[in-house]
């Protein structure tokens, strides 16, 4: 079986994809046709008993003759030798040759939508899958889960008409199933041709034209973005010499401030320091107030605080205690409680805020 090749785009697929249309829709349409960016499309639209032949060409739709098939072998070569050399050949099977329904899937069938598609194709369709080839369109995801329009052909009318064509000289890029959009623009997604039969013909003039559209793609984006890297760049190298002139900067001020005889800052640290309670006083009252059961692992007093960690029985019971020190304002609890599996003593940490009063002597009301 045939499957199209849809997978949702990323968003740098999605914003290639909306630049470009950008820059080809700034070209004037003769330049654009001029340097291949409008490639003309031979469209085969299989009619009753022939095959009408059309030239798809800057939004322009025109007829160049048709084949009759009960003529054969014998009517066609004049009109395909005219035309073989299209940079693009597309046939469009009439729809009484396969199917088309909208199809609702899972959400979770998008990880395999080919082999979900395979495995659901006799439940969709009267057809087996391995007797058909398919695509599908326009998928969807809703809360209800996945939508598609799948297209279905068996694969003996593919196969008789791509026979058909190879006697014409015509080897077609594209086979898909008509739709009520006669003349759309042909799509690598929808294709019913077999891989095996598929032409590898490449177009010098598109190749180069891609390869140049690219170029003006990163050379767009490296306009956008160099600006930036070089604010970025100067930024660092200003951030550096800051971190240089820093050190000199403080020294200058600090002399300054000392010789304007500014001592406040001085002062205010003379002050705090004396108004702080030592560590022996804190001890002390630790000591005289902490039940037996409780030892203290680690002192420390940073910036008013005091931070205690240790372990007791009950470490509920230390809030009260602690906070009815004259030297304490209040206790909080810095980590969760945890007992020990063995002793099943409980290991706390707590910060204390040290109460503080003029005169420099640490007290409570």
């Amino acid at each position: 079986m045939t499957r199209g090749a849809h997978r949702e785009k990323g968003w740098i697929g999605r914003f290639l994809d909306w630049w470009g249309g950008a820059l080809r829709g700034a070209l004037p349409p003769s330049l654009s046709r001029a340097l291949g960016f409008e490639d003309d499309v031979l469209l085969l639209r299989q009619e009753p008993g022939r095959v009408a032949f059309w030239r798809l060409s800057g939004g322009r739709n025109e007829r160049i003759g048709e084949v009759s098939v009960v003529a054969g072998e014998a009517g066609a070569p004049p009109l395909a030798a005219a035309v073989r050399q299209a940079p693009s050949i597309v046939l469009r099977l009439s729809p009484d040759l396969g199917l088309r329904k909208t199809v609702r899937l899972p959400a979770a069938a998008a990880e395999n939508l080919d082999e979900v598609l395979a495995f659901e194709m006799e439940r969709q369709t009267p057809f087996r899958a391995d007797k058909v080839h398919f695509y599908y369109e326009n998928l969807s995801a809703g809360e209800d889960g996945l939508s598609l329009d799948l297209s279905v052909v068996p694969r003996a009318p593919v196969q008789e008409w791509l026979d058909r064509l190879t006697t014409w000289g015509l080897r077609p890029d594209i086979v898909d199933l008509a739709d009520d959009k006669p003349f759309r623009n042909p799509a690598p997604s929808r294709n019913l041709v077999p891989p095996e039969r598929r032409s590898e013909r490449a177009s010098p003039v598109r190749t180069l034209n891609a390869v140049l559209l690219v170029a003006m793609l990163l050379a767009a984006l490296l306009a956008v973005w160099s600006p930036r890297l070089w604010l970025e760049r100067r930024s660092d190298a200003l951030q550096a010499e800051i971190a240089d002139l820093r050190p000199e900067v403080e020294d200058r001020l600090r002399a300054r401030r000392l010789a304007a005889g500014d001592r406040t800052g001085l002062l205010n640290a003379v002050a705090d320091k004396a108004s702080a309670p030592v560590a022996s006083q804190i001890l002390e009252r630790l000591s005289a107030i902490l039940p037996d059961d409780t030892w203290i692992q680690q002192f420390n007093i940073v910036d008013g605080r005091v931070e205690l960690q240790g372990s007791t029985s009950s470490a509920a019971t230390l809030v009260p205690i602690l906070e009815g020190a004259p030297e304490i304002a209040s206790v909080a609890f810095r980590t969760a409680v945890s007992r020990d599996a063995v002793s099943g003593r409980e290991n706390f940490e707590f910060i204390a805020e040290l109460a503080r009063a003029a005169g420099g002597k640490a007290t409570k009301p």
